[in-house]
């Protein structure tokens, strides 16, 4: 019946998702990781940011680790910054670390720096 001892509860996401119907413009701050599908027109600043194919971020982002798998137009600034095959970065990159896959399409001026948001 109602209490049915054989449900499964469904597993909680650690992080917060945009999805790809989403559109978002102005500023978002999370203090989980972030999991972007959709478009973002304005500033990022979380612990981490995964940038999926279908997203886009027309601003900066500001995080301990960055992953693009998408299209970032603007400053990204990170301890370690990974652009995969997939990935369209053009603007700049302040970072401790950074993972370049072949394939990746980068318009960007880098900058090494020492440890940034750890």
């Amino acid at each position: 019946m109602f209490g049915s001892h054989n449900q499964k509860s469904m597993p909680l996401a650690d992080g917060s998702h945009i999805c790809e119907e989403v559109r978002i413009t102005g500023e978002i701050s999370a203090s989980k990781p972030l999991i972007l599908f959709g478009q973002v027109d304005g500033n990022i600043d979380a612990v981490s940011v995964h940038i999926k194919s279908t997203a886009t971020v027309n601003g900066d982002i500001n995080a301990q680790k960055v992953i693009v798998d998408g299209t970032v137009c603007g400053i990204v600034t990170a301890d370690k910054v990974r652009l995969s095959a997939s990935a369209f970065l053009n603007g700049e990159v302040r970072s401790g670390g950074i993972e370049i896959d072949e394939g990746a399409t980068i318009e960007a001026k880098f900058n090494k720096e020492k440890e940034l948001n750890g």
